[in-house]
Formats: C-alpha cells, sequence, structure tokens
C-alpha cells in the first residue's frame, strides 16, 4: 500500500534556502517511502497557512507532512495536524504521531502527541 506525503514550508523562515529545503523534503520522502504528492508553500501574510494546510491533507488522505525544521510551524500547528497525518521534520527527523498501534513510544525519533502536548 502507497503512503502519500506532502510537503510543506513557509516561504518567509526558508527564504533564499527554498530550493534547499525543497530538495530536503523530497529526499526525505523517497527516504521514507512517501510519495509526495505536492510541495505546499505557505505565505501568512496571504493564508490561513493552517486551515490550508489541513483541507490539503484532508482532502489528499495523505498519510504524512514533511516540513524542514518545526520553525515552519506555529504553537499549536503540530496537535492540530497529527489528527489527520504524521508530522515529520527533515532536520530532526522527528516523528510527531498520535497513539495508535503504529507509534512504538520507545522509538527516539517518533514522539507520540497526547492531549495536544508534545
Amino acid at each position: 500500500m502507497k503512503r502519500y506525503a506532502i510537503g510543506f514550508l513557509r516561504r518567509e523562515i526558508s527564504g533564499a534556502r527554498r530550493e534547499q529545503d525543497e530538495a530536503q523534503i523530497h529526499a526525505l520522502a523517497e527516504e521514507l517511502g512517501y510519495c509526495l504528492a505536492i510541495v505546499v508553500l505557505a505565505d501568512p501574510e496571504r493564508d490561513s497557512v493552517l486551515n490550508r494546510l489541513m483541507n490539503i491533507v484532508w482532502g489528499e488522505s495523505v498519510n504524512g507532512v514533511i516540513a524542514p525544521s518545526l520553525d515552519h510551524f506555529e504553537s499549536g500547528d503540530i496537535p492540530a495536524l497529527v489528527k489527520f497525518a504524521d508530522v515529520i521534520c527533515a532536520d530532526t527527523r522527528k516523528r510527531y504521531t498520535v497513539p495508535s498501534e503504529d507509534s512504538d513510544e520507545n522509538d527516539p525519533d517518533c514522539v507520540v502527541i497526547r492531549d495536544g502536548t508534545y
């Protein structure tokens, strides 16, 4: 069964590193066995970033959201997103998820979010 992911980055965070950040997202998706559906370039000046991202995640039925780092998310974004898909940060390779049969709480790269906290 294929697993799908979307990439996510914020323009003002990536800045001049945008191409490198996109390449990092593509490389990690391939390494982890995800089929990358799209890379979302967000602009908080124009978009409601979290709503847009959640609509894409839900609408495309993706399993993961891959971002260059936690810096690309606002406070509260990750607990909201993990209700729909895992969130993976390329810089640390940490995967944020909700408790499930697949959650390995002994895995140092897996952060299980309970009650909206991590």
